[in-house]
């Protein structure tokens, strides 16, 4: 294809070395720049450049839930993102300085995108959140876990949130299972009321001596001894307890039954008491993920 010329209007163009503007009247030759390419008489669109993938880093807190009165913390933070037709994956990481394990749900737009997931101070969650073309947003939900500084209401919390386009950053890591486990004494509740103390651990089941309290409260009822105890190594957990009051009079003994979960460190299980109660018992505390 031949090419003309013609003469252009004037334009204005900066001298470096001056800062003065000076018109000048160029003479550029016409050629032809459309996006269309003719290739054996057929028009073939060229590719934009690709488009960068999402990548978005934010941190994300509760410096005090209102009103801090249970676990599930009212404030949900948010994350502005634009996403594609990719499977974008997303990454939390909770603070470090954090004291006790807490649950998290990510919603896109105030749909829940995954169940609640328990993470730890210091380690990450890897989920995929599906496909979310155009501009939505993210919120985080927290739910507290009693245990360690959380004695029954979650009162703030904070992490960071990372969100990529799965594609970009490659599939997702395989997360290695946690084996969950506590050195250290901690709480059990007895039903929805009472809550005693252990020292110890045997195997993976409470040892003593236990200490129970009154519903809410710090007030010393009774206190037990442990009877007998699984081997350490089952996951399986039956142990039995033996109660005596204030005045170290024989009360009652309580069986307990139930499965330590090392995958997301959990403990519970039914008790029986030889008094004919039986209920549900769960071991809060926390736990550490290695």
């Amino acid at each position: 294809m031949g090419g003309t010329g013609e003469e252009q209007d004037s334009v204005e163009v900066s001298d470096d070395t001056t800062g003065i503007a000076m018109a000048q009247r160029t003479f550029i030759p016409l050629v032809l720049t459309t996006v269309l390419s003719v290739v054996g008489g057929l028009g073939v669109a060229l590719a934009p450049p690709a488009a960068a993938g999402l990548h978005v880093e934010q941190y994300v807190e509760v410096p005090q839930c209102q009103p801090a009165t249970g676990q599930d913390c009212p404030q949900m933070p948010q994350v502005k993102f634009t996403g594609d037709e990719k499977i974008i994956q997303l990454q939390y990481t909770s603070n470090a300085n954090g004291c006790s394990d807490a649950l998290f749900r990510f919603n896109v737009d105030r749909y829940p995108q995954t169940d609640w997931i328990r993470d730890s101070p210091g380690q990450t969650i890897t989920v995929n959140v599906g496909t979310h073309p155009g501009e939505h947003v993210l919120s985080v939900a927290a739910r507290g876990v009693e245990g360690g500084c959380n004695t029954g209401v979650l009162i703030a919390w904070g992490g960071t949130v990372r969100l990529d386009t799965a594609d970009d950053v490659g599939p997702a890591p395989v997360k290695t299972p946690c084996r969950w486990s506590l050195d250290t004494g901690g709480n059990i509740l007895r039903g929805r009321d009472l809550r005693f103390t252990f020292e110890s651990w045997q195997g993976n089941a409470p040892a003593g001596p236990f200490r129970m309290y009154a519903p809410n409260s710090t007030v010393l009822l009774d206190h037990g001894d442990i009877l007998y105890s699984t081997p350490k190594g089952n996951d399986d957990v039956d142990f039995g307890i033996v109660w005596r009051d204030e005045r170290n009079n024989y009360w009652r003994n309580d069986e307990y039954k139930g499965t330590f979960d090392p995958s997301n460190g959990t403990l519970r299980g039914t008790v029986d008491g030889s008094d004919g109660s039986s209920t549900d018992w769960n071991v809060t505390e926390f736990f550490t993920c290695k």
